[in-house]
């Protein structure tokens, strides 16, 4: 693991400027390796934050950079300055009040972001800090002007005479008024109109008069007449009127409001045409796949059109064709299997005890006892044979000629 070095007595720099203008904290520091060797001309990354009342206080500023050590491994930056690569926040918005302040210095010797905490110190002030920290009023000599932040005078008598505190002004206590506690002055402003109607009005007020049973002139002139009421009341509706339109109305029901979908009268027929009482569960509605007649969309079944009105009736299959097709074994019943030419099945009478392999092999068999237990491989193999039974013939035209024997084995 690498390590840096630095010592605060050269590596942190203070001027007033620093702080009364911003600017930022001169700071200057050696990078060695962990054999304490000087890292010579070699770019690192700095990681530099300001740390408030302890070590491990909380953070008020945090920058990272990179830097190059010279020939000496010495690096010099300026903390708060624009050549940061990254800022938690403006170096000028530092509360720089008496509180302790600390500085923690990270590395990555290779100039990555891989930071290795180096060390943390308190940050101590120059002498223009003492002496500016150290500044008291007993210590001024003379006057110190407005403009310079005193008041330009040096007694009290004299400051209340600059501030216009020694006269008494009577004249401006006229236009105040006492001063009652719990009271203020009013936000709402009389205007003259209403002032005048205050004036207008007679009587002592006990402060429960009750003025609305009284009208004004003007006001009386803008109310109807008999003759208007009368006019008025000829456009209302009367009481046949009323039971009329509440014949058009439907009793209201709590919960329960006109229903925003309307039934056309399509749908009015469906309904209607549905008979029986519906409590809510039946399961066979007139109309619906139990009762009905055919399907409501047709279907195909092996290339006939079916919609469920009537039976229908499938092609017999090909003549020697039973199937069209098998996924395992299949039982060819009273049938031969022929493939290119080649002949596989019963022979001539469909014996199932007998075998023939091959074109016109068994081909002249008879029924009945006679003419089974026979095996023919081959074309034309046992071809002749009518009733010859326990017969087997193996290879092209074997036993071509036998008729009736029995027991006969030929191969070739």
């Amino acid at each position: 693991m690498r390590k840096f070095f630095y010592s605060l007595g050269i590596a942190l720099l203070f001027s007033l400027s620093a702080f009364a203008q911003n600017e930022g904290i001169s700071f200057q520091g050696l990078a060695r390796n962990a054999a304490g060797e000087v890292l010579v001309s070699q770019k690192i990354t700095l990681r530099l934050s300001i740390l408030l009342d302890t070590e491990s206080g909380a953070v008020a500023y945090a920058e990272t950079r990179q830097v190059t050590t010279n020939p000496q491994g010495i690096f010099s930056l300026v903390i708060g300055d624009d050549k940061a690569l990254t800022k938690s926040t403006n170096f000028s918005s530092i509360n720089w009040t008496p509180a302790p302040k600390f500085i923690k210095v990270e590395m990555d010797p290779n100039g990555g972001t891989s930071f290795v905490a180096m060390g943390t110190s308190r940050l101590q002030a120059v002498p223009f800090a003492f002496h500016a920290y150290g500044v008291d009023a007993s210590n001024v000599k003379g006057l110190l002007p407005l403009a310079s932040g005193g008041t330009g005078v040096a007694s009290i008598s004299e400051l209340k005479t600059s501030l216009g505190l020694d006269t008494f002004n009577s004249a401006a206590l006229d236009t105040k008024v006492d001063k009652v506690a719990g009271k203020g002055l009013s936000s709402n402003d009389y205007t003259t109109a209403e002032k005048n109607k205050l004036a207008g009005i007679t009587g002592t007020n006990t402060g429960d008069q009750d003025l609305s049973s009284y009208a004004t002139t003007t006001q009386l002139a803008t109310k109807a007449n008999a003759s208007d009421v009368t006019t008025s009341l000829a456009a209302k509706a009367n009481t046949a009127d009323v039971t009329t339109s509440l014949a058009t109305k439907v009793d209201k029901v709590t919960g329960k409001e006109l229903s925003t979908n309307d039934y056309t009268t399509a749908e009015k027929t469906k309904l209607a045409a549905i008979t029986g009482t519906n409590t809510g569960d039946q399961v066979n509605i007139t109309g619906n796949a139990g009762t009905a007649t055919k399907l409501q969309t047709s279907r195909t079944i092996n290339g006939i059109a079916f919609d469920g009105s009537a039976d229908i009736t499938l092609p017999t299959p090909a003549s020697g064709i039973p199937y069209t097709g098998a996924t395992q074994a299949v039982d060819l019943g009273a049938y031969d299997l022929k493939v290119n030419g080649l002949t596989v099945g019963l022979g001539n009478n469909r014996v199932d005890n007998n075998v023939a392999i091959g074109q016109s092999a068994l081909s002249s068999t008879t029924t009945g006892f006679q003419g089974n237990y026979i095996t023919a491989v081959g074309y034309e193999a046992l071809k002749n044979d009518t009733w010859g039974y326990f017969n087997t013939g193996i290879g092209s035209s074997a036993l071509f000629s036998n008729t009736t024997g029995l027991a006969n084995t030929a191969v070739g």
